[in-house]
């Protein structure tokens, strides 16, 4: 496909509802995580470069690519074969 482009991410995922002073504090120990040289270098080591969003961000960046990617498969016809 002309233009295509797929970026491989990790997330961190909550079930829905989740407390928001939990989703929180997993966000805060996420980020913390990633500060540390070993997580650094772990993700370094299999191409990933580490970064972390608010989990406001990381909903609206699933929502896009879902949406982006759905639209993809329609036009395709692309099927779970």
């Amino acid at each position: 496909m002309k233009d295509f482009q797929f970026t491989q991410w990790l997330a961190l995922l909550a079930p829905a509802n989740t407390p928001q002073p939990v989703v929180t504090r997993l966000n805060s120990a996420l980020r913390e995580a990633l500060k540390t040289k070993d997580i650094h270098e772990k993700f370094e080591a299999q191409a990933f470069v580490p970064f972390s969003t608010t989990p406001e961000d990381a909903r609206n960046f699933l929502v896009e690519e879902a949406a982006r990617l759905s639209r993809v498969i329609k036009a395709r016809g692309i099927t779970a074969d």
